[in-house]
């Protein structure tokens, strides 16, 4: 992957990571791949919560921990809500990624990501979430020069 950028964010709370979400969630074009890297309860979900309703799409974000991908169909975009938590190898799984992000009109957002990382054909977007103390996380966020347009201005 070709790591043009990066971006360094601080979140002191949910809300706030919401937001994060919230506002890149609506610059979207479709075709961006999301890596969410951060142990559990570091805020993965919550900033994809902001992501989807960002992207005008009003439907309750849950965790795909236990079904692994959620679906979240919007107008333009449709967003597909990915955890690899519970699994050891990615399987069929990374070919059904590897269809699934040919549509251009799909966003991929995936959580624990190290099964497929290397395997994907495409550039993305890594987002590595570190605890800072009580709900403060940094957000560290690697994305090539062409994606820069979801990033601009959230400093």
């Amino acid at each position: 992957m070709n790591t043009g950028q990066i971006s360094k964010i601080i979140s002191s709370n949910e809300n706030e990571t919401r937001n994060l979400g919230l506002k890149i969630g609506q610059k979207l074009q479709g075709g961006e791949v999301f890596l969410l890297q951060g142990d559990l309860g570091f805020g993965k979900t919550r900033f994809v919560k902001g992501v989807v309703e960002g992207a005008g799409i009003d439907e309750e974000v849950t965790s795909p921990s236990f079904t692994i991908t959620n679906l979240y169909k919007g107008n333009e975009i449709n967003i597909y809500h990915i955890d690899f938590y519970r699994l050891t190898e990615a399987g069929v799984m990374l070919h059904e990624l590897k269809e699934i992000t040919k549509d251009k009109s799909n966003v991929v957002l995936i959580e624990w990501p190290e099964i497929v990382k290397d395997k994907l054909p495409i550039d993305y977007i890594e987002i590595i979430i570190e605890d800072m103390g009580d709900t403060k996380r940094q957000f560290t966020i690697k994305y090539p020069e062409e994606k820069k347009y979801l990033f601009e201005g959230l400093n």
